[in-house]
């Protein structure tokens, strides 16, 4: 199921027929939105007036909405995530996000002010992400209600990048000093420049858009395989008809189904960009990649440029314990 949040309606958004609203509420400046496994729960990043903050906001399983964090100095709560901690991965759901503060660096680390934060039994906590100087957390994504997290990090300096997509792995590192809130362990999967993020179409196969400043717009979707990035990645498509979600046109990558994610055109997202300059309508439509084929299909489904989007995606058991499997995939090196 895709989502969309425009500030006053939750919409079922199929690829093809008409939208369905799923629920009618308070106008607010709705920044991202996330869903837990079957979509038992939502997470809300509502911003504040003029831009002072945000409101993290949980919708439960029984109706009720809550605050989980509330933030007046101009603090963004940003990609948040229903997980399974990979040091309790058959443990309760928890939420986790991203705080992003002022652009302003913090003096000791000289690092922009990004930290993970998760919600504990009491209040939020922050989580431990022990990280190089100069780097900072960006962006969560996550396969809901697994262990299997990914963490996109922001470099002050772009060398090689701007960005790095790193996998989380203290599920299998053993390491004793982490815990739902450190998180020590992580493997490095890819450099880039393109900020739509990480699609987890599985509990154990994401992608990500991978291209550095030089080459853009041209860059690729890389599908890896959680386990198995020694083997490097399979490359579904390589071109430059996607857009790269910069902050003039902002859009996530997102999982549709197991063989599929979805993106924005850069033809589309420009005159989405045009027209909203000038005032007029922003429409751009979602773009099916086949991640079998690299075939890209257009469907029925716009983006508008307003509210969040997400989608629902099944409860699956991660395959605790299993020896990764590499095999019957082009898996190629970068």
């Amino acid at each position: 199921m895709l989502l969309h949040d425009d500030g006053t309606h939750l919409w079922d958004v199929p690829l093809s027929g008409r939208p369905r609203v799923l629920w009618t509420h308070p106008r607010v400046d709705v920044y991202q939105i996330a869903a837990a496994p079957d979509g038992i729960e939502l997470a809300y990043s509502v911003g504040l007036p003029g831009g002072r903050g945000s409101v993290l906001y949980e919708l439960m399983p029984d109706g009720r909405i809550r605050a989980v964090a509330t933030a007046s100095d101009g603090t963004s709560m940003v990609s948040p995530v229903f997980v399974r901690p990979p040091t309790d991965p058959t443990g309760p759901l928890r939420l986790y996000w991203v705080a992003r503060a002022s652009t302003a660096l913090d003096p000791a680390t000289q690092t922009p002010r990004l930290s993970v934060m998760t919600l504990g039994p009491r209040a939020p906590e922050p989580v431990v992400v022990p990280l190089r100087w100069g780097e900072a957390p960006f962006e969560l994504s996550a396969y809901p209600g697994t262990p299997a997290i990914a963490l996109m990090v922001f470099r002050r300096d772009n060398i090689p990048t701007r960005l790095e997509v790193l996998r989380e792995d203290d599920l299998y590192a053993g390491a004793r000093e982490s815990s739902p809130t450190v998180w020590g362990y992580w493997q490095s999967v890819a450099n880039t420049d393109v900020e739509a993020g990480v699609a987890w179409v599985s509990p154990t196969t994401y992608v990500a858009g991978v291209g550095q400043q030089d080459t853009l717009p041209v860059y690729s979707l890389k599908e890896f395989r959680y386990g198995c990035e020694f083997f490097g990645s399979h490359p579904v498509y390589t071109g430059s008809r996607l857009d790269l979600s910069t902050s003039d046109v902002l859009w996530p990558l997102l999982p549709f189904g197991s063989h599929t994610v979805l993106a924005i055109g850069r033809a589309a997202a420009a005159a989405a960009a045009a027209s909203g300059a000038t005032g007029g309508p922003v429409r751009a439509p979602w773009l099916a990649i086949d991640l079998r084929t690299g075939s890209i299909r257009v469907t029925g489904a716009d983006w508008d440029g307003n509210g969040a989007w997400t989608t629902v995606q099944p409860a699956v058991r991660f395959p605790l314990g299993a020896t990764p499997e590499c095999g019957g995939v082009r898996w190629t090196y970068p």
